[in-house]
Parts: C-alpha cells; sequence; structure tokens
C-alpha cells in the first residue's frame, strides 16, 4: 500500500512531465523561434515561432511552409535551432537525473535494500 507521501511525489513528477517539459519545449520555441528568429527573417511572430518548434521537435513535416533564403537567416536558423535543441536536451537529461525520479523508483530499492539488511542482521 503507498502512503500518501509517495503519491504525491508520484502524482508531482506525472505532472512535471505531462505539462512542465511541454511548456518549457513550447516556451523555447516563443524565445528562439517567436522572438529572434522572427526579427532575423522578418517573418511573422508565428511562421518563427512554428518553424523553430518544427526543427526542435524534428518533425519530418514542418507546421509552417517558410524557411530562411538568406545567407544571414539560414545562419541564424542553424544557431538558434541548435542551442533550442541543446537547451531541451540538457533538461530532458537533468530529468533523467533528477532527485524526483530517484524518488520515485528510489522508495522502492530503499525499501528492499532496508528488508535484506534487517534480515541479515545487518541493521538492528
Amino acid at each position: 500500500l503507498l502512503s500518501a507521501k509517495k503519491i504525491a511525489r508520484r502524482l508531482s513528477f506525472a505532472a512535471f512531465c505531462l505539462l512542465g517539459l511541454p511548456v518549457i519545449v513550447i516556451f523555447f520555441g516563443v524565445v528562439f523561434g517567436g522572438l529572434m528568429m522572427a526579427a532575423e527573417t522578418d517573418w511573422t511572430f508565428r511562421q518563427g515561432f512554428l518553424y523553430v518548434l518544427s526543427n526542435v521537435l524534428g518533425l519530418p513535416n514542418p507546421l509552417t511552409q517558410v524557411s530562411p533564403v538568406s545567407k544571414e537567416g539560414v545562419t541564424v536558423s542553424i544557431l538558434l535551432g541548435t542551442l533550442a535543441l541543446v537547451c531541451i536536451s540538457s533538461l530532458m537529461g537533468a530529468v533523467g537525473l533528477f532527485v524526483l525520479v530517484r524518488e520515485l523508483f528510489g522508495d522502492i530499492e530503499d525499501d528492499e535494500i532496508h528488508a535484506h539488511a534487517l534480515a541479515g542482521g545487518v541493521l538492528r
């Protein structure tokens, strides 16, 4: 039977993964695409946002039909796409090492280790 504390931890982890991560990906799309890319290429906010979001998510069919044509636009696109991808990948990697994940799965391991130690007479 799970305690209320364990249930709360698991719900907060699920909420972070299902709500927090998509919000952060959208935030990067807004900052890098909607503001920076749109300013550099004279696109609308929506076009820049959708362009960067398509690149970051690796969609085979982009969400928008625009693409940069000037050398400066292509350079900015490569730099911003790479930066956004690195930031989001780092965030996803951090989630894998997150303390919340340790607590989510660590409770079972800690309980089993403690039970084995008690059974073996290591802990009293």
